[in-house]
């Protein structure tokens, strides 16, 4: 990706102080760098190219959210069409840092409108753009996956329940079949118990038939 900051070289305030600025940034030294911008933007508020710097110093130690603000900022104190371009496009790769992609491409729309000759800006417009349907094609595909795993899961836990819901009547049919086993008399010993209870039958009636026959003592009449 091809990103450009812009330092601005400064012809206001404190040049001595604000040269030793721009001295600072070339050597990377962002933190010194930025303490000597902010003082002097403190001092001119209304300076744009002040606020340029402050936001670059800002982009290059990694503030991103703070460097989205002072270039906002500084768009608001410039009427030239360039500088408002350059504020907006430097504004833009704070969100590209951020992964804001839609933020992004339509804020490098407007630094082309203001600048249609800016060439970098139509260069991270075209990356951007790439970068943005890329991520808009992985979205896709991954709420395909997630349907498609959802779906799987469904059809796994209905599966799951019928599969208990089979083992459940394979163990019912298994218990009622003990049950009936328990219950039922094998043929011998059911046979056992019909003799027996045939012979008990057998001796009562016998039994019976001698009380029956027994002799009774002979009624004497009284003539």
């Amino acid at each position: 990706m091809m990103w450009l900051l812009m330092i601005i070289f400064l012809i206001s305030g404190d040049i001595g102080r604000l040269q030793k600025a721009d001295a600072l940034y070339k050597q990377e030294k962002f933190e010194e760098a930025y303490a000597i911008y902010r003082d002097e933007l403190d001092k001119n508020p209304g300076d744009f190219k002040l606020a340029f710097n402050v936001g670059n110093a800002l982009f290059k130690m990694g503030k991103y959210d703070e460097a989205e603000k002072i270039y906002d900022h500084a768009k608001s104190l410039t009427n030239s069409a360039k500088q408002a371009s350059a504020g907006q496009y430097n504004q833009s790769l704070t969100n590209l840092k951020k992964k804001e992609l839609e933020k992004a491409i339509e804020g490098l729309k407007s630094s082309i409108k203001l600048n249609p000759d800016d060439e970098d800006a139509k260069a991270n417009f075209e990356v951007a753009s790439r970068m943005l349907k890329k991520q808009q094609q992985q979205q896709q595909q991954q709420q395909k996956d997630q349907k498609k795993d959802n779906k799987d899961q469904k059809k796994d836990d209905k599966q799951q329940q019928q599969d208990q819901k089979d083992q459940q009547k394979q163990d019912e049919k298994k218990d009622q079949k003990q049950q009936q086993q328990q219950s039922q008399i094998p043929k011998e010993q059911a046979q056992r118990l019909l003799d027996a209870l045939k012979k008990n039958e057998k001796d009562a009636l016998l039994k019976r038939k001698e009380m029956s026959g027994k002799a009774r003592k002979p009624v004497e009449k009284d003539w």
